[in-house]
């Protein structure tokens, strides 16, 4: 069992954002080795980090990942077979031609006696960021950490006629590549997970604006709320949201399988006094915690625990541990953190229990302490507020709501549709 060295986990060059240094670039195969279960590929590095470097694959892997229109149907560009039906597979021979990796298998279980598998070097090399590091070197490559003066000096709020255009504000399955705002406002998400869009139509007519703008970014995520939802204070309301408390630092719908990926808020109307919106980098607070006290980081990553929504109509409960570190390399590390449906944790040490509150103190001494890490601002009426639920925090100070109207309305999106958004627009060169 591989241990991860949570010490480790997070890089200095994490706070500057994406780095192109460290995709690794070579220049020519100086030799390959054939062993029993594997090949070994000696590329001779052009930037010097990684001078005469192996890189290793297994024969499965490479059986398993072959790109002949036997193995990928030529169309959908899907696989014809699983991982485990080739291991019966045998190298006849390998060699290297112009840019080409070319290896003749024997596959035993469907009787193909020369099946021929070519590998695109560039291909094996995007691989290098894998093969040439550990476990403890997870890292923030395609986030950026950021304060709130950090924020607000590298984004700008993005003006809605600069970018919603009618040809694609309906379409949730299409959206411009060419678009120079809508590829900035996809970028600044990705990178910082938080975008402010000002001077959006908000009359009593525009309900509906909000998803027109979260549809430019991918699919609506329906819940019990429905598509769309209001926010604003009511009498014996059963969210919180919905009343003028104070509504502290948090994630919305972690008592979800699959919690909404980005959220969208639109300000329709705020009269009252008080009520500015709160955000925060819970990527960054737990990159401090896991630099000041790694013991406490680990603690946190140990004991899932139970977010719920509990009333006559509605039952959710799900289990997830407050920190874990995530096998995405696009998002290194998972917070989980909804102090207002959080259920009884449940522990079976009382020593445990114990170290678990004492630990979730120290993490919450951050987010309450750090007041550089806090970002608050009065929404306005035409403010659309974009955020990644997964990361960024997001509260509410308390309000009057007895002298004026405070009226929001929001929607979400889910994670993996906004990163389809992300990845066409990188292969395109265009963010």
């Amino acid at each position: 069992m591989t241990t991860l060295n949570y010490s480790n986990l997070f890089r200095k060059r994490l706070l500057t954002g994406p780095t192109s240094s460290f995709f690794c670039r070579y220049s020519t195969v100086s030799r390959i080795s054939k062993f029993t279960n594997h090949i070994s590929l000696r590329f001779d590095s052009e930037n010097g980090e990684l001078k005469d470097s192996d890189l290793n694959f297994s024969h499965y892997w490479l059986r398993d990942n072959c790109k002949c229109p036997k193995c990928i149907h030529p169309s959908s560009k899907q696989k014809l077979h699983s991982s485990g039906d080739l291991l019966q597979s045998q190298l006849q021979s390998v060699e290297i031609n112009n840019t080409e990796l070319q290896i003749v298998w024997k596959d035993n279980n469907t009787g193909d006696v020369d099946h021929v598998s070519k590998y695109n070097l560039e291909y094996l090399k995007s691989f290098a960021k894998f093969r040439t590091r550990s476990t403890s070197d997870l890292s923030f490559d395609s986030v950026k950490l950021w304060t709130s003066d950090s924020f607000f000096r590298d984004c700008e709020p993005i003006k809605y006629s600069s970018l919603m255009k009618s040809e694609y504000e309906l379409s949730p399955y299409s959206f411009p590549t060419t678009d120079e705002a809508f590829n900035k406002a996809v970028r600044q998400l990705n990178l910082y997970g938080l975008l402010f869009i000002e001077d959006v139509p908000s009359e009593p007519t525009d309900l509906r604006i909000v998803e027109n703008i979260a549809q430019s970014f991918g699919p609506i995520k329906e819940t019990f709320y429905g598509r769309s939802w209001d926010v604003k204070s009511e009498v014996d309301a059963k969210n919180i949201a919905y009343t003028d408390v104070e509504l502290g630092l948090h994630m919305d719908i972690l008592y979800y399988e699959s919690p909404p990926g980005l959220q969208f808020l639109h300000c329709l109307s705020n009269t009252v006094s008080g009520g500015s919106s709160t955000y925060a980098d819970s990527f960054h607070a737990a990159y401090l915690l896991l630099r000041e006290s790694p013991s406490t980081f680990e603690t946190l990553t140990k004991t899932p625990i139970p977010y719920h929504y509990q009333h006559d109509d509605h039952s959710f409960y799900y289990l997830r541990p407050v920190l874990s570190a995530s096998p995405n390399f696009f998002l290194p590390i998972e917070v989980n953190y909804s102090p207002p449906f959080q259920a009884p944790p449940e522990f079976t040490d009382y020593k445990e229990e114990i170290k678990w509150y004492e630990a979730m103190e120290k993490f919450e001494a951050i987010l309450r302490d750090r007041k550089e890490l806090v970002i608050e601002r009065r929404m306005k009426k035409g403010d659309v507020a974009i955020f990644a639920n997964r990361r960024v925090l997001h509260g509410r100070r308390q309000f009057e709501s007895g002298n004026g109207e405070r009226h929001l309305r929001g929607t979400y999106t889910e994670w993996s549709d906004f990163r389809d958004r992300v990845n066409v627009l990188t292969n395109a060169n265009k963010i």
